[in-house]
C-alpha cells in the first residue's frame, strides 16, 4: 500500500514549485496564460462593459441586459454538452485556437455593430467560446501537468488573471471608454487582446501541442529556482 503524502509546504514555497515546473515547461505556462485571456476579459465585460453598453450604444433598458445574460447562460451550457463532441479527434491547442477566434470575431461584431440581434447572437456565443477554452483547458492541463503541481499551477495562473482583469477594470473606467460612442471601444480593445494572444498560440502551436506528459514532480518544493 503506498504511502499517502501530504503536503505541508508553505504558500511561497508552493508557488516557487510551480513557478520551478513552469521554468522546465515553458509551453505549458505560456498556454495557460495565452488561453486565460478570454477568462480575464469575458468576466470584466459581463461586470463592468454590458450594463453601459446596453444603456449607452443599445440604448435598451435592463430587460435586454437581463436577456443577454440568459443567452450567455445558454450558450455556456451548450458548450458544457457539445464542445468535447464536436472538437473529438482534434487536439486541443487547435480547438482552443478556433474558439478564441471566434471569440474576437465576436468582440469585433459588439464593438463595430450596433444591432439588437447581433447582440443576443454575439452574448450567445461569447458563452459557448468562453465555456468552451475553459473545457479545452482544463483537457490540456490535466494531460500536461501532473497531478501535485495542477493546484499550484492554478494558483498562478489565477493570480495572474487577477491582475489582468484588474488592468482591464481600470482601463476601461478611464473616461476614454465612457460615454455614448465610447462605450463599445472596449470590445475593441478586447478584440485586440484576445487577437494578439490568439496569434501567439498559433504561432506557438507546434511547441505548445508537442509537450509530453510530464512525469509526477517531487512533492517537496525546490530549494533553487
Amino acid at each position: 500500500i503506498r504511502e499517502k503524502i501530504i503536503d505541508r509546504g508553505s504558500i511561497p514555497e508552493r508557488i516557487r514549485f510551480a513557478i520551478g515546473f513552469f521554468k522546465k515547461n515553458p509551453q505549458v505556462f505560456l498556454f495557460g496564460i495565452l488561453s486565460h485571456m478570454v477568462f480575464a476579459f469575458a468576466l470584466v465585460q459581463i461586470i463592468i462593459i454590458l450594463p453601459n453598453y446596453v444603456d449607452d450604444y443599445l440604448h435598451r433598458s435592463a430587460d435586454t441586459f437581463a436577456s443577454g445574460q440568459v443567452y450567455y447562460g445558454i450558450g455556456a451550457l451548450l458548450a458544457g454538452f457539445f464542445v468535447r463532441r464536436v472538437f473529438r479527434g482534434m487536439d486541443t491547442v487547435r480547438s482552443v485556437i478556433i474558439l478564441m477566434t471566434g471569440f474576437t470575431l465576436i468582440c469585433l461584431s459588439l464593438g463595430l455593430m450596433n444591432n439588437l440581434y447581433v447582440f443576443f447572437f454575439s452574448m450567445l456565443v461569447v458563452g459557448i467560446t468562453n465555456a468552451g477554452v475553459r473545457i479545452e483547458r482544463v483537457t490540456y492541463i490535466f494531460g500536461h501537468i501532473p497531478n501535485n503541481v495542477i493546484g499550484r499551477s492554478n494558483s498562478v495562473f489565477s493570480l495572474i488573471n487577477t491582475v489582468v482583469r484588474l488592468i482591464f477594470i481600470g482601463l476601461f473606467s478611464l473616461t476614454i471608454f465612457q460615454g455614448e460612442g465610447r462605450v463599445q471601444l472596449p470590445y475593441l480593445a478586447g478584440a485586440i487582446t484576445t487577437a494578439v494572444s490568439t496569434t501567439l498560440m498559433i504561432m506557438n502551436y507546434r511547441r505548445i501541442s508537442s509537450v509530453g506528459v510530464p512525469v509526477q514532480e517531487p512533492i517537496s518544493a525546490p530549494e533553487e529556482l
